[in-house]
């Protein structure tokens, strides 16, 4: 342009060179004024964009406020899909993703042992032995630190205040270090008082701070008696800290002598670590395999067979329900696409009267996307009112599911509505408005102006509308099949669970737990002292039928297996199964409290005391599992490790079994001693024992003569665990309850959705063969004619979805077996039954239609046509 204008000046003269100057003037400023105009299109193109949009927003709004029964029940139809999903899922994230409330917590892993069935045992997951602990501590390179602990409960006192059992645990000094968690007040524990010569102190959570000591600053210093030590509250940990378990409140030295740690087979601590800056699991696994095999060599009877291995803690934490919960989800899922395929349905029935709008928008200039964009606007202010109604009754939802049973769900403080699930609830709203929506909109853009008039002439739906109807009827009766099939299979594993005899009767039967301390019931004579005199108080007590202490309640507490060996018979080899059972301490009248009977032999008598021989009473699986065929009374066994001669014991009966664990796991082998016949066999006295009693009075009354009995006796003494057979019952099955009844529900939900779809597939293909219909009567075509073609039209698609949810069903079957107990997950009861009631619901469905056709009048429909 330079050299042009160079050109042209060069050959002018005066006033022509003026003119060029100007006009030249006059062109750049033209240029550059259509330049700028060009470069301001994309954001003209923006703003008209939205401009559209909003005009297509209007548009929708007018149209669904004329419609109101419509956009109703799209909206709660939606509602319902996005609530459920949006409540499993925030059960979810609290339980299974978000991270645990300690600093940097998926760099933290949980170290257990195992023991396969090549060392004599078989426990997938056992505590650790002090020596492996410390062995592994020292010698790990990918684990920056590794801290033990111990879970317990301890009797806290004090003046001014009434004695109360709380959970503890016993840690190492570095705990709190490898956790990254610091206290709020006060100190951490030092090395001197994780030593066996360092001073009884604790650490106390800033809950039971408020709670028992209403946040006073003095607390520390303060010497508090802790079972029946006077300690020294050194610290208060930060709002929100409690490891390793929720209800922790309060931390004390675990006290690990590495001088004298005990012995290898004594395992009895857990240990968490923290990962070293740059390793991972999987090279903190190789190297601990390393040292598995190291040991193996030095300790080949230990440890061939028995290794540690580790998990990341989240996963140990929260891995148990991870099944379950992801089953939900899923579910919860299969509900929000029979929504969608619902609202799909209801859409392009509706689409189908604004089929000539559709044609006349495109007869005059509209394009296809445009076309397709408008019905999806509308699409989407559905499915955002649905949302936002959704995640209100999501947040309803959770709070109902944390109601059912909160203490069978591990983190259950975590769970409830965050960022991420109002983002899992904006991305389900956004994908079921394409879901349900965009079919409908593709469909309802088509621009065959003739064939659109035609279909209107003859005031029918197009056989293509017509199956991709049926096919989302289809698709909604196959996912109904799919998740009442699976409530069905749940809820009958539920009907079995609760028709297992637990093995004692739970009728009337109170208990409570008491723990002596050490330091004033040192002796078995004052504990014994002290436990009968309770016992005796609670018989004489009004009401009451038995009573009894055992060191273990049924389906509550944890059992130790202990190892035996039986009396004229060779022990197992190596690579062999030990012989061990679940031990439990008793009183005389335990079997005859609880309501287990003695099938063989004689239960325990008054004259079986410290001063008479040792007996014992073992269970039915123990005595068919060591004894087979053989008549176990009279004969001799003994714990392992004790050579005394008053080690041996006497089988003297044989009791009913008792589910001890759950309902769902088979009774253990056990065996029963006697309170007052433990120092023989064991360190001492038995101090830690729960009482049990029967009673025809009210529970409170009779627990009130237990806590009046403990504080006349000693007054520092705490009841803990206070609950009735029945709630013990009630919470073992809380988990599978649970499960089954969110399943249930999305069943129901499902299958009456998928009715709904049935029914108005064919209300609207009545309603738009009205005329046909109507013509068809006046040549006389028969009502059966006329009922036959409506049933087999809505059947068809139910029995086709019907098929594929049965087959889908049985293919995925395996997926529902872990979580099913007594029932096979094909069980062909469940199946019949389950296709029986999707067909009779779907002929249900097809009644009102049916009735409508019938009531075509001929005359009526003629006139109109």
């Amino acid at each position: 342009m330079e050299v042009l204008f160079e050109e042209r000046l060069r050959g002018r003269r005066g006033g022509a060179r003026t003119v060029l100057w100007l006009r030249t003037i006059v062109n750049l400023i033209a240029t550059a004024a259509a330049e700028r105009w060009t470069t301001r299109q994309p954001v003209r193109e923006r703003k008209k964009l939205m401009t559209s949009l909003a005009q297509d927003a209007r548009y929708a709004l007018r149209l669904l406020r004329r419609q109101p029964a419509f956009s109703l029940f799209v909206v709660l139809t939606l509602a319902v899909g996005i609530g459920a999903n949006a409540a499993v899922f925030s059960v979810v994230n609290g339980v299974l993703l978000k991270p645990l409330p300690l600093t940097d917590s998926d760099r933290l892993v949980a170290v257990w042992g195992r023991f396969d069935p090549e060392s004599g045992f078989d426990f997938p997951q056992f505590p650790l032995s002090n020596p492996e602990y410390l062995e592994y501590r020292d010698h790990t390179r990918t684990l920056s630190g590794l801290a033990a602990y111990s879970p317990q409960s301890i009797t806290v006192g004090g003046p001014g205040a009434d004695p109360e059992r709380v959970a503890a645990a016993a840690v190492t000094a570095n705990l709190f270090q490898v956790v990254a968690a610091e206290p709020l007040v006060g100190r951490g524990f030092t090395a001197r008082d994780d030593s066996p010569a360092g001073e009884p102190v604790a650490i106390i959570s800033y809950g039971f701070w408020k709670a028992r000591y209403a946040g006073d600053p003095s607390v520390l210093g303060r010497v508090v008696p802790m079972n029946g030590t006077a300690t020294t509250i050194v610290g208060v940990m930060k709002d929100g800290f409690a490891y390793p378990r929720a209800t922790t409140r309060i931390w004390m030295p675990l006290k690990i002598d590495p001088a004298n740690p005990g012995s290898r087979k004594g395992h009895g601590i857990r240990a968490v670590g923290r990962l070293a800056p740059g390793a991972d699991v999987a090279a903190a696994r190789v190297e601990l395999q390393a040292l598995m095999a190291a040991w193996k060599a030095r300790f080949p009877d230990i440890h061939t067979g028995h290794y540690l291995f580790m998990r990341p803690l989240l996963e140990d934490i929260a891995g148990s329900v991870r099944p379950a919960l992801l089953l939900l989800l899923a579910a919860t899922g299969f509900v929000l696409l029979i929504v969608c395929a619902n609202a799909a349905s209801v859409v392009m029935a509706r689409g189908e009267a604004r089929t000539r709008e559709m044609a006349i928008r495109g007869a005059l200039g509209a394009e296809r996307r445009r076309l397709v964009r408008l019905s999806l606007v509308e699409s989407l202010l559905l499915a955002l009112a649905g949302g936002t109604i959704g995640v209100v009754l999501g947040h309803v939802g959770v709070q109902a599911l944390l109601a059912v049973d909160p203490a069978s769900m591990p983190r259950s403080a975590e769970v409830g509505l965050d960022l991420r699930v109002a983002g899992f609830a904006a991305a389900a709203t956004v994908v079921s408005a394409i879901l349900f929506g965009l079919a409908p909109a593709l469909r309802g853009a088509r621009a065959d102006i003739q064939s659109t008039l035609k279909e209107s002439s003859l005031s029918t739906a197009g056989g293509g509308r017509q199956w991709f109807r049926r096919g989302l009827v289809a698709a909604e009766v196959s996912l109904s099949v799919l998740l009442v099939i699976g409530a069905a299979l749940m809820l009958r594993s539920f009907t079995e669970l609760l028709s297992v005899e637990p093995g004692f009767q739970s009728e009337g039967l109170v208990t409570a737990s008491i723990s002596l301390p050490a330091t004033d019931y040192e002796v078995p004579e004052k504990v014994e002292a002290f436990y009968s005199a309770v016992i005796d108080r609670v018989k004489a007590s009004p009401g009451v039928v038995a009573a009894s202490a055992g060191s273990t309640v049924p389906l509550r507490t944890d059992q130790g297996v202990w190892d035996f060996e039986i009396d004229g018979r060779q022990k197992p080899g190596a690579g062999q199964i030990a012989w061990n059972a679940a031990a439990v301490v008793v009183r005389p009248g335990y079997f005859e409290t609880l309501g287990v009977p003695v099938v063989r032999g004689r239960t325990f008598t008054p004259q079986d005391d410290g001063r008479s021989a040792t007996v014992v009473v073992i269970n039915e699986t123990m005595a068919s599992k060591y004894f087979g065929g053989e008549d176990p009374i009279g004969r001799r066994i003994r714990i392992v490790g004790v050579t005394a001669p008053e080690g041996w014991m006497t089988i003297v009966g044989v009791s009913r079994d008792v589910r001890t664990e759950a309902l769902d796991q088979p009774a253990r082998a056990s065996y029963h001693f006697l309170q007052s016949q433990t120092p023989r066999f064991g360190d001492g006295p038995f101090r830690t024992m729960s009482i049990v009693a029967r009673t025809t009075a009210s529970t409170d009354a009779t627990l009130g003569t237990l806590r009046s009995a403990v504080r006349e006796l000693d007054p520092k003494i705490a009841l803990y665990d206070v609950q009735t057979a029945e709630t013990i019952i009630d919470r073992s099955v809380a988990r599978p309850r649970f499960t089954t009844l969110l399943l249930s529900l999305f069943a129901f939900t499902g299958l009456v959705l998928g009715a709904s779809g049935i029914y108005g597939a064919l209300a609207f293909t009545v309603a738009r063969r009205t005329q046909e219909i109507g013509i068809r009567r006046a040549l006389g075509a028969p009502p059966s004619h006329v009922v036959r073609e409506i049933v087999t039209g809505g059947m068809t698609p139910v029995v086709i979805g019907l098929v594929i949810g049965v087959l889908t069903s049985y293919w995925t079957s395996k997926l529902w077996s872990t979580q099913l107990f007594g029932v096979s997950s094909t069980d062909p009861v469940v199946y019949a039954g389950v296709a029986a009631g999707v067909l009779l619901v779907g002929l249900a469905a097809t009644i009102v239609p049916v009735r409508r056709a019938l009531r075509v009048d001929p005359l009526v429909a003629l006139r109109a046509e």
